[in-house]
């Protein structure tokens, strides 16, 4: 093993070998970490609803303008920093609409929370008054705000309690004051809601703006995570010379869960009232949503195996519920499905589900009786865009060419659908309120992104980013070939490999398998992307990537077979491609290698556990090594508590196959990762150690899940590329 004090030499030389091959840029690593070889995407674009327009902050985050979308031509400034009257700020990063499109929420000074969350600055401004304010007088930044209907109201979150605008007088007031840190959450949702329902708050507003439900969450019982935190070089006082501690409730497989309760605001008599649910055991809430009339809100309920789904409606009056949807499976629920649901104007509603094996959009009834089937055969639809009521359409995405790709569909109830992205490749859209424009974002292996204006029936407008210039960087980069690979049950798992510029056929290269394997995730698409494999590729390797049994848009029971096993089957997948790979002639089946991050990291475990050596080394970074080390609801949707399933949680341990591992392994964890524990790693080495296995360890300083702060994430990917050269030349 190379000592460390070699490092820069070493790195220095591979850098030079880019010069002597004259084949790719010098400096490609630096731009790879720097993002320049990702394609450029315009500022978040927000439709609407007034006129057929769209809303979009300049590059400088000083205007808000409106724009056409008929010929992309400015037609307004809604809010220019440099002129606005009242509070002056130089600058904002977002902005939200009132339903009235007559204010705008703007904000400034953005704190990163969790993943997604943020506190920020917030200010209202009045768009012909030309006004800006701030929202709140108190101290602190605020989170979350949401308008009522009306726009005469603004509720948000500070601390972990809610509070409300009124506009038309300036008062703010108190809504709860329960509110703890690490105890109770009022309307915004804790890290665990965050992380795996992907929401940051639970607040719906009524229609007639008197009243909004919000759902709290109680953390009492839930265990603390405590992450410790090191002062940074050179120290500023004596405080620097002690670590930290950052207290994060974190509950982990098995253990107590936050427990959400539902409430109900009246606006004009300020009080509030509880709602009773018939439910008896664990349970989340991860959305909630206004039905389209003034009494009844839509709340929605995982039970705490997340394989039944109950879709309550709730009268805000007397607070009686009934229930719309009750729908269970053998294994799980998706909670995105829930994404899908929408409510039309005459209150039947669309659902999405996997009742005949794969995902498919349903029409209901206001009273949740089944109406008709929207969409049906042998694919997945992926996402759900809206229903047009004057042309009575819904319009969606699908994989239904390929899994490889993805087209947007329209359909109306009589089952006549409409192609409107006819070219292969991966293609999204976001429609204009009105269903009379969509923006598509379309790319495929061989062209960056791609945004345009489209009409309805898919005629392309104008081009919003072309991304040419990047085109024209990348054309002498080698592409991805799309390739099957057969796993041990005869399955056809998708695949891609990239081979050097200098390529020649009569030689034999290494090779290193790049793959993530989570449920319902995919790597191997007709998209386009630039990362770290093409500095692989500069030093003289083969980079393969292979979707194993788990991953998505290949129905029900492909993505679903992994339940209650996770990382077995993917494991047994990933060692069947690298033995198909070594019987390549231009393949060296001695020096394959594997990595991945995250669940990746944890698959490489896995697949360098099995007894087999295929694999000559790995490299996981920020891996789970035990499910019970990891959150209560992600686990538990794929592998249910470990009271339920001790067998599955023992096989699908790295912990426990710590002695079977074969090939050398490099460890990359950061040290204050709040998403996968770096108690993971070191538990792991642990059990490495007394079973006598050697392997590298590389820890990054206060970094988190990302390993992305300083020079972290171009320090990590050179440790990556000594290690496969010292490990597979």
């Amino acid at each position: 093993m190379k000592k460390i004090v070699f490092l820069p030499f070493v790195l220095i030389a591979l850098m030079g070998s880019f010069a002597q091959k004259g084949t790719v840029p010098s400096n490609l690593l630096h731009d790879i970490v720097n993002k320049r070889y990702e394609p450029k995407a315009p500022k978040p674009i927000i439709s609407m609803v007034t006129v057929d327009s769209y809303a979009q902050l300049s590059e400088d985050g000083k205007r808000v303008v409106q724009y056409s979308y008929k010929s992309g031509k400015e037609e307004l400034v809604l809010f220019d920093a440099a002129k606005a009257k009242g509070v002056k700020i130089e600058s904002i990063a977002g902005y939200i609409f009132s339903p009235q499109e007559d204010k705008l929420l703007v904000y400034t000074n953005v704190e990163k929370l969790f993943r997604r969350s943020f506190v920020a600055d917030y200010y209202v401004f009045d768009i012909k008054r030309n006004r800006l304010e701030a929202l709140s007088d108190s101290v602190g930044k605020q989170r979350d705000p949401i308008f009522s209907p009306n726009g005469r109201m603004i509720v948000f979150g500070k601390g972990n309690d809610l509070r409300l605008k009124k506009l038309d007088y300036g008062t703010e007031t108190l809504v709860t004051s329960s509110g703890v840190s690490g105890t109770v959450c009022n309307g915004i949702t804790d890290w665990l809601y965050e992380e795996e329902f992907a929401v940051t708050s639970l607040i719906a507003w009524s229609p007639d703006s008197k009243s909004f439900a919000y759902v709290s969450l109680d953390q009492t019982a839930v265990g603390t995570y405590d992450l410790q935190l090191h002062g940074n070089y050179p120290f500023q006082s004596d405080a620097d010379l002690y670590p930290t501690l950052k207290q994060l409730k974190y509950p982990k497989a098995g253990t107590a869960n936050p427990i959400p309760s539902v409430y109900m605001f009246d606006v004009f008599y300020r009080n509030t009232k509880k709602l009773t649910l018939p439910i008896d055991d664990d349970f989340y809430i991860p959305r909630i949503k206004w039905i389209n009339n003034t009494e009844d809100f839509a709340l929605f309920v995982l039970n705490r195996n997340q394989n039944r789904l109950r879709m309550f409606s709730v009268n805000s009056k007397s607070l009686l519920s009934k229930v719309l949807v009750d729908e269970q499976r053998d294994t799980y629920i998706d909670y995105e499905n829930l994404d899908f649901v929408s409510f039309l104007n005459d209150n039947r509603f669309t659902f999405v589900s996997e009742k005949d094996g794969y995902r498919h959009l349903y029409l209901y009834n206001p009273n949740g009786i089944l109406e008709k089937q929207l969409t049906s055969g042998k694919y997945d639809i992926t996402d759900f865009y809206g229903y047009d009521s004057i042309k009575k359409l819904f319009f969606y995405q699908a994989a239904e060419k390929s899994p490889l790709n993805r087209e947007v569909y329209s359909v109306d109830v009589k089952g006549k659908k409409s192609l409107l992205t006819p070219d292969d490749g991966v293609h999204a859209a976001a429609f204009s309120r009105s269903y009379n424009f969509f923006i598509k974002k379309s790319s495929n292996v061989k062209s960056p992104t791609v945004y345009s204006v489209c009409q309805l029936t898919g005629k392309e407008l104008w081009v919003i980013e072309d991304n040419n210039a990047l085109a024209k960087k990348t054309e002498g980069l080698p592409q991805k070939e799309f390739l099957t690979v057969k796993n041990a049950s005869g399955d056809e798992l998708h695949a891609w490999m990239l081979k050097p510029q200098t390529f020649d056929p009569n030689k034999q290269y290494p090779l290193v398998m790049v793959q993530y394997s989570g449920p319902n995730s995919q790597e191997v698409l007709n998209d386009f992307t630039v990362g770290f494999e093409q500095f692989l590729l500069s030093q003289g390797f083969v980079v393969a990537c292979v979707d194993g049994r788990g991953t998505g848009a290949r129905g029900e029971d492909f993505r679903k077979c992994t339940y209650q096993q996770l990382g077995v089957l993917e494991a047994q997948d990933q060692v069947a491609a690298a033995t198909y790979f070594g019987s390549l002639s231009f393949i060296d089946k001695s020096k394959i290698g594997i990595w991945g991050w995250s669940y990746g990291g944890y698959t490489t475990l896995m697949a360098m556990s099995t007894g087999e050596k295929v694999f000559a080394s790995g490299v996981a970074v920020a891996p789970l090594t035990d499910w019970k080390f990891y959150d209560t609801a992600y686990t538990e949707r794929y592998m249910r508590r470990p009271q339920e399933n001790l067998g599955g949680y023992s096989r699908s341990s790295p912990l426990a196959l710590a002695d079977k591992l074969q090939g050398r392994l490099l460890l990359i964890s950061g040290t204050a990762d709040d998403n996968v524990h770096i108690q993971n790693t070191l538990a792991y080495t642990q059990q490495l150690m007394e079973a006598n296995k050697m392997f590298d360890l590389q820890l990054y300083t206060n970094c988190n899940h990302h390993i992305n702060t300083g020079n972290a994430r171009y320090h990590l990917y050179s440790r990556m590329a000594l290690f496969f050269a010292e490990t597979l030349k």
